[in-house]
């Protein structure tokens, strides 16, 4: 006759100890590679957006009759006067972290909702970063902290040549956190080619 001797208590506890590591290990695994993905698609998302936004500003600068420093109802803005019969155009940075194009300046009123934000359009909501207290050299040069991390501004040129329009800006994911982990910074320098320019 055989033994018909059940497990031992000793021996079940170390079965539960070794499916409970097992399953730990599954989770642990599977946390991790949602967390990469859901940074990796954060990534894509601003790389997409911002691209879309640097080619927006670079195809309106490049088609220019001229480009000049202005007060465009934000900070670090540029006006863009477009060839007639089409309205000039300011870039500016939003109050809320929008990367704002702004038509049929000066006639918009002040403050008003006239900011056509090229960060917009995408699954998650994206934002310029904010210069931090301790100065984060993913901003701009000159971007003081609290404002936006964008900078557009017309550099000096001779007489004869065109203008050269230096872009840089910084966005984020606006998904609550600071950890800085989705963040990207994108600078060119742009020539107006217009006839004027």
């Amino acid at each position: 006759m055989r033994d018909q001797r059940g497990l031992s208590l000793i021996e079940l506890l170390v079965g539960a100890l070794l499916g409970t590591i097992a399953v730990g290990a599954m989770l642990s695994f599977y946390s991790a590679t949602a967390r990469t993905f859901g940074e990796s698609s954060a990534q894509a998302a601003l790389q997409r957006q911002g691209t879309l936004a640097l080619e927006e500003i670079s195809r309106k600068v490049r088609g220019a009759a001229s480009v000049s420093s202005t007060a465009c109802n934000g900070p670090a803005s540029v006006l863009v006067a477009m060839p007639a019969p089409d309205p000039p155009v300011c870039f500016y940075a939003g109050a809320n972290g929008e990367l704002c194009e702004w038509w049929n300046y000066p006639s918009a009123p002040a403050g008003g909702n006239v900011c056509r934000n090229l960060l917009a359009g995408g699954m998650k909501k994206i934002v310029l970063l904010t210069q931090p207290a301790q100065l984060d050299d993913r901003c701009p040069a000159g971007v003081q902290p609290g404002q936006p991390c964008f900078s557009i501004a017309p550099t000096a040129s001779s007489p004869g040549d065109p203008n050269q329009v230096d872009l840089a800006f910084a966005i984020r994911d606006d998904d609550g956190d600071q950890d800085g982990r989705n963040i990207i910074t994108f600078r060119i320098s742009l020539t107006c080619s217009g006839r004027n320019c």
